[in-house]
């Protein structure tokens, strides 16, 4: 895993370790600076959280689970979450890299391991991508380039506080067009 962390709304150390994510496998590419991972703007807690002093959780970002190697198998096995898609192991295997999202600000109660996966094809919200800054969220891709994208409907931009809904849930009619506008650029059906 590219963290080795998992966020939760406990007192978990896992939720500020910061050494977690200044010795990633992505730390040195990064000048072993943490702070790129959180979004300043998730200031996100849980009572007991807050209760305790905290200020912040270690971790926002979460990187899109049809990137990398989620399960740590290097083998060209399909993604168990989405079996019909290509899996990307390598930067060669992407035919458009300013197609496909790596990284992204997940909302604060979907986060908790490091990868943001939804099934594809069954339309579900298992994971939802944050709306901090006034219903838009940041989105960078496979080739370097960051987008603020705006979500359309009120259920994607779902408020982002402590266990603020079931996951996963289906996708809504009125939330087909920003789960199609991400699975678009999540993978490419094999």
């Amino acid at each position: 895993n590219w963290v080795n962390n998992a966020l939760s709304w406990e007192l978990d150390r896992d939720n500020t370790n910061l050494a977690f994510m200044a010795y990633s496998p992505l730390a040195t590419f990064l000048a072993f600076g943490p702070e790129v991972f959180v979004c300043p703007s998730d200031r996100v807690l849980s009572a007991l959280q807050r209760k305790a002093g905290w200020s912040r959780r270690v971790r926002s970002m979460a990187l899109n689970s049809m990137v990398g190697d989620p399960i740590g198998s290097r083998t060209n096995r399909p993604n168990a979450w989405n079996p019909d898609y290509r899996q990307y192991l390598r930067v060669a295997d992407i035919s458009n890299p300013s197609g496909i999202f790596t990284f992204l600000d997940e909302n604060a109660d979907s986060i908790e391991h490091g990868y943001f996966w939804n099934s594809l094809d069954d339309k579900l919200w298992s994971h939802l991508p944050a709306s901090y800054h006034r219903g838009a969220g940041s989105v960078a891709f496979m080739d370097g380039h960051v987008e603020s994208h705006r979500w359309q409907s009120t259920t994607t931009r779902r408020s982002a506080r402590p266990n603020s809904g079931p996951l996963p849930f289906p996708v809504p009619l009125a939330g087909q067009e920003d789960f199609d506008w991400l699975a678009e650029r999540t993978s490419e059906r094999e």
